[in-house]
């Protein structure tokens, strides 16, 4: 007869499978969680209740823990005793819980139309190895992972696209207790993408390409080894007060990318497809919001074709 470990041990040997089967950056996120805060909580219980994880939900929305933040963790324990259920015949996991309620979601900063214009047009006349990654950012929605995953060998100027087949972040190691820079793959298949690039920033590749010389292997740094991305972006915040423009987030220029789009016209899909999101829903929630300015011509536009209607009808 098996003796039944308790719960930090099982999530031991649950990450260790795990190993086996997601990326090393799914693992740090699970043992982040793990000894972050579950580990503390039900570390040496041996059977795991829904009392006590509706007790633990509780007590982490009172200390300020998202609603996010709690459903990960509800999914981690799921999934460590699922675990538990199949190898030792514990009870599966199937009770259920009750999560806050969200609060309002936070809308991400995006550029104005006058900085917008502001920024492009600085970066264009200054296209350096660092100021590139900015501008392809600003011009194709990349995340800053991606932007620092770029290499040369992904660009093909003649033909105007870019390929996105890696990404660079930095990730924490709960069991070092430190973080360290890791490239990989992108966060999902659809990541994985080939997306289109204007002629002004071909034109801005060509002058940092010819500036770094036929050494350079990353196109933003023009290094051997990737850009750090925290570093980067404490770059681009020195930037944007050089210009003039008040801070944003770096992800704030992959909100204003997809933004302006939707405001010229472009549709969902293709706006979507660019992105590397999985799904049009995920564009739609995250980074389309409609102004009151177009809010307000719908409704016009509505009271324009029943009036139109009801006059045809008379």
């Amino acid at each position: 007869m098996k003796i039944t470990p308790c719960f930090e041990d099982l999530a031991a040997e649950w990450l260790r499978e795990k190993a086996d089967s997601v990326k090393f950056t799914t693992v740090c996120a699970y043992r982040t969680i793990l000894e972050k805060r579950l580990i503390a909580a039900f570390g040496g219980c041996r059977d795991v209740t829904a009392e006590a994880v509706q007790r633990r939900i509780r007590e982490g929305h009172a200390a300020g823990l998202s609603r996010k933040t709690l459903r990960d963790e509800v999914a981690v324990l799921r999934q460590v005793l699922r675990y538990g259920h199949r190898v030792y015949g514990l009870p599966s996991p199937d009770w259920e819980v009750t999560l806050p309620r969200e609060g309002l979601r936070k809308r991400l900063p995006l550029l104005t139309i006058a900085d917008h214009r502001k920024l492009l047009a600085y970066l264009a006349k200054r296209p350096t190895p660092a100021n590139i990654g900015v501008m392809i950012a600003l011009t194709t929605g990349l995340r800053v992972g991606e932007v620092l995953g770029l290499r040369w060998e992904d660009a093909d100027l003649r033909g105007g696209t870019i390929e996105i087949n890696r990404t660079v972040s930095r990730i924490y190691h709960a069991e070092a207790h430190r973080s360290t820079r890791l490239e990989g793959v992108p966060k999902t298949r659809s990541s994985e993408r080939i997306v289109p690039i204007g002629r002004e920033l071909r034109t801005a590749l060509r002058m940092v390409q010819k500036a770094e010389g036929a050494e350079a292997v990353y196109i933003v740094g023009g290094g051997a080894e990737p850009k750090d991305p925290q570093a980067y972006r404490d770059m681009y915040y020195r930037l944007l007060r050089r210009v003039g423009i008040k801070p944003i987030v770096f992800h704030g220029l992959r909100h204003t990318f997809a933004t302006r789009c939707i405001e010229s016209g472009a549709d969902v899909k293709t706006v979507s497809s660019i992105l590397g999101h999985s799904n049009v829903a995920t564009t739609m929630n995250l980074y389309v919001h409609p102004t009151d300015d177009q809010k307000r011509r719908c409704i016009d536009g509505l009271t324009t074709f029943i009036n139109h209607k009801k006059r045809k009808s008379c």
